[in-house]
């Protein structure tokens, strides 16, 4: 989805230091619901802007995957962490424990709120705790609602763990997007095969 539009926009409302119209906003968001491109067989062809297209909820995850698969693969190594900024990945032997940040705490030598397990698997937090803009005094998350057009604060923070970073990334994107309740019964669902988004739901979607 075309979102960088949007992010564009509140980029510019930071810099200006005024928030953009209500109308603007769902006239920006009303248009990105459009397909930029269609892919048939796999093959992808452009219909539409596509200058606007964000893969941030995807980008790093896959980055990270794609990095493990190669060098792990190659042999020689029985285990393989990497890991770039929060996005991470675990392949080989044993266990990674892995502490989950306070999104309330934001500072690098705070305790972490809760830590978890990962073997073989990819992990992946997203939330407001980091960056944000800061328009008239008050501070709004970078992450936007396509379907609105406005920042979300509904999610401070979530992580998941999924059997691979980009599936995680992108499930963590979701869930800072929707509401506490949808994004339970997305989890709950058990979407696009990742394994858990439980824990921590009172403790981390919850907290505002």
């Amino acid at each position: 989805m075309a979102v960088g539009f949007l992010t564009e926009r509140w980029k510019v409302a930071e810099r200006e230091d005024v928030l953009p119209s209500a109308e603007e906003v769902a006239m920006l968001a009303a248009d990105i619901q459009s397909p930029r491109y269609t892919n048939t067989g796999g093959r992808i062809e452009k219909i539409g802007d596509c200058s606007g297209l964000n893969f941030n909820a995807i980008a790093k995850g896959l980055v990270v995957d794609l990095a493990t698969s190669r060098v792990f693969e190659a042999g020689g190594l029985d285990v393989m962490v990497v890991n770039i900024g929060g996005d991470l990945v675990h392949r080989g032997e044993g266990e990674l424990v892995v502490g989950i940040e306070d999104p309330l705490r934001a500072y690098d030598n705070a305790e972490p709120l809760t830590k978890v397990a990962i073997a073989g698997q990819g992990l992946a937090t997203s939330g407001s705790a980091r960056r944000g803009f800061r328009i008239g005094g008050a501070r709004y998350s970078h992450v936007i609602d396509p379907r609105s057009g406005w920042p979300v604060d509904r999610v401070a923070s979530a992580s998941v763990i999924a059997h691979d970073a980009a599936t995680a990334d992108v499930v963590a994107t979701l869930l800072s997007v929707l509401a506490p309740k949808e994004g339970r019964a997305l989890v709950d669902a058990g979407f696009v095969g990742f394994e858990s988004a439980r824990w921590g739901w009172d403790r981390v979607l919850h907290r505002r």
